[in-house]
C-alpha cells in the first residue's frame, strides 16, 4: 500500500473555495467604524489560505498578508486612525486572496509535483537526503515564484526536474532508514577485516545489500519486505565479524588452529556419546556429524512412530470403551462366556495383526520376522540379515540405524516379551575368534537398544553362538551372507 500523505485537494474544491472567499471580500467596506470583527474576517481568510497550504505554495503573497494584518492588529491596540488601520486590513486582504488563488494554481496545474513534495517531506529527506532535497527545493522555490507572477508556462520548464529530484529525495531517505544500520554493520566488517578473513560472507552480504537496494528502489512502500531482506543481510555481516575477529585471533595463536578443531572434536564426541556412538577422528569429520545426523533422524522416526502408535491405541480403547459400555447393565452367564470368548478372539486378531504389520516393516535385504510356535508359546525372531558390519569388526555404521528403528518398532508391539540378541557368523575364520566376534556384535546391538529405548537391563540379554547355527551352506558366498546375522528373539 502507499503510504505516502498526499495533502493535494481537488482543484474543483479548491476553486470552489475561491470563488466564495473572493465573493466574501468583495463586501469589505472601507467606510465607517472598524470593528473587531472585521479584524476577525481577516484572520479567517488567513487560516482559510493555511489550510491550503498558501503559506508554502504562495510564500510571497502570503508574508505580505501576515504582515499588514500583523500592522493593522498593531495599529488598532495603538489606537491609530481608522483610515489606516482599514487600509493595511484591504492590504492583507487582497494578499491572503491573492495567494490562495497563487496556490490553488500551483496544486491544479502541477498536482505531480505536490504528491511528490509532499512524499519528500513525509520521508524526512531534509534530514536523510539533504544534498538532493535542497536541490529540489530550490527548483520548487523558483516555479512557485513564478507561479505567483502569473507565469505558469515558463514555470513548467523546471517542473520534471523538479518531481525527479524529490522523487530521489524520497528514495534515498527510505534506503537510507531502512539500510542505515546494515551500512553501519559493512563499515564494522571492513574494519574487522571481512573482506580477508570471511570473503565469502561478505561477499553473501555484499548481495544481499544489493537486492534490498534494489528491492527498494522497484518498491519503496514495502517497507516490512524491505525490512526483512535488510535484517538478512544484517545477519550475515554480523556473523562475518564474529568469525572474523575469531579468526584474527587464531592467527596470533600459534596453537590457534589446533585448538579450535580439538574443540569442535570434542564438541561431536560429547554429541555422539549422548547417542551411544564412539566416531572414529581419525578419518573426515563429515562421516562422524552424517552418523550423528542419522542417529537423530532415526530417533525421530521412532518418535513419529510411537506418536502413531499412541494415537491408534486410543482409538482402540475407545472403541472398547464403547463397546463395554453398550453391554454394561446386562448380566448373565452366558454373556460373561460370550464377552470372555471375544475377547479371546478379539485379542488373537489383534496379535495377528501385530505380527502382519511388524513383518511388513523389513524389506527383503533387511531382514524377515520368523514366528516359531512350540506349545503355547509363540516366538517371534526378527532376522536381520542386512545388519553389516566392517569384518572382524562390531561396530555399528551408518546404514544400521534404519534397520534398528524398525528392530525398535517391534520390540514396542510386544512390551512384556523377554528380548534376546543373538550373534551369528559364517565359518570362515577360527572358531573361537568368531564366537567372540558374534558376541561383541549381539552385545553393540543390545547396548544400542537400551540406551535409546530406556530398556530395563534385566529384560534383554545378549548372546554369541558363531559359526555354530548356520542357515545355509557355507560354500557359497549367498550362504554365509545368511549365516551372517543377528536375531532378536522375543518370548
Amino acid at each position: 500500500m502507499n503510504n505516502r500523505v498526499q495533502s493535494v485537494k481537488s482543484p474543483a474544491i479548491i476553486s470552489l473555495t475561491v470563488i466564495f472567499l473572493l465573493q466574501f471580500l468583495s463586501g469589505f467596506s472601507v467606510q465607517g467604524e472598524v470593528q473587531n470583527d472585521t479584524i476577525a474576517d481577516v484572520e479567517a481568510l488567513k487560516a482559510s489560505a493555511e489550510s491550503i497550504r498558501a503559506n508554502v505554495f504562495s510564500p510571497v503573497y502570503f508574508k505580505r498578508g501576515d504582515d499588514a494584518l500583523q500592522k493593522a492588529i498593531d495599529d488598532l491596540s495603538a489606537g491609530k486612525t481608522q483610515k489606516r488601520i482599514q487600509k493595511q486590513l484591504s492590504v492583507a486582504g487582497e494578499s491572503f486572496k491573492r495567494a490562495i488563488a497563487a496556490a490553488d494554481n500551483l496544486q491544479s496545474v502541477f498536482p505531480d509535483l505536490i504528491v511528490a513534495y509532499d512524499a519528500s517531506m513525509t520521508a524526512k529527506a531534509f534530514d536523510l537526503s539533504p544534498e538532493t532535497q535542497e536541490k529540489a527545493q530550490k527548483l520548487f522555490d523558483k516555479i512557485v515564484a513564478k507561479v505567483e507572477k502569473g507565469d505558469i508556462e515558463s514555470a513548467r520548464k523546471n517542473s520534471a526536474e523538479a518531481v525527479r529530484l524529490f522523487k530521489l529525495a524520497e528514495l534515498e531517505s527510505i534506503t537510507l532508514r531502512i539500510l542505515q544500520p546494515v551500512y553501519d554493520l559493512r563499515q564494522a566488517a571492513e574494519l574487522a577485516q571481512c573482506p580477508v578473513n570471511t570473503p565469502g560472507l561478505f561477499t553473501e552480504a555484499a548481495e544481499a545489500v544489493e537486492e534490498t537496494e534494489t528491492f527498494i528502489e522497484q518498491n519503496r512502500y514495502e517497507f516490512e519486505t524491505a525490512g526483512k531482506m535488510a535484517d538478512e543481510a544484517g545477519e550475515i555481516l554480523s556473523h562475518a565479524v564474529y568469525l572474523s575477529n575469531w579468526i584474527s585471533r587464531l592467527k596470533e595463536n600459534p596453537t590457534g588452529w589446533e585448538d579450535v578443531i580439538q574443540q569442535f572434536e570434542w564438541y561431536v564426541e560429547d554429541i555422539s556419546a549422548s547417542l551411544h556412538l564412539y566416531p572414529d577422528l581419525n578419518q573426515d569429520i563429515s562421516i562422524a556429524v552424517e552418523t550423528i545426523l542419522a542417529a537423530i533422524r532415526s530417533l525421530q522416526d521412532d518418535r513419529r512412530y510411537l506418536q502413531e502408535e499412541l494415537a491408534q491405541r486410543d482409538e482402540r480403547i475407545g472403541s472398547l470403551e464403547a463397546e463395554t459400555n453398550s453391554i454394561r447393565g446386562q448380566s448373565g452367564k452366558y454373556l460373561a462366556e460370550l464377552e470372555q470368548k471375544r475377547r479371546e478372539i478379539l485379542g488373537k486378531q489383534r496379535y495377528e495383526e501385530k505380527v502382519a504389520r511388524v513383518t511388513s516393516l523389513f524389506s527383503e535385504n533387511e531382514g524377515i520376522i520368523v514366528r516359531a510356535t512350540s506349545g503355547q508359546t509363540d516366538k517371534i525372531i526378527i532376522r536381520l540379515t542386512g545388519l553389516n558390519f566392517k569384518s572382524g569388526s562390531s561396530e555399528l555404521n551408518l546404514g544400521n540405524f534404519d534397520v534398528l528403528t524398525k528392530v525398535q518398532h517391534v520390540i514396542r508391539e510386544f512390551p512384556m516379551r523377554h528380548i534376546e540378541v543373538q550373534g551369528h557368523t559364517d565359518s570362515k575364520g577360527n572358531d573361537n575368534t568368531n564366537l567372540i566376534l558374534s558376541e561383541d556384535r549381539a552385545r553393540a546391538v543390545k547396548d544400542y537398544l537400551v540406551a535409546n529405548m530406556n530398556l530395563p537391563e534385566n529384560r534383554i540379554t545378549a548372546a554369541g553362538f558363531g559359526e555354530s547355527k548356520p542357515l545355509a551352506t557355507n560354500e557359497t558366498a549367498a550362504g554365509r551372507m545368511q549365516n551372517r546375522r543377528i536375531e532378536i528373539v522375543l518370548e
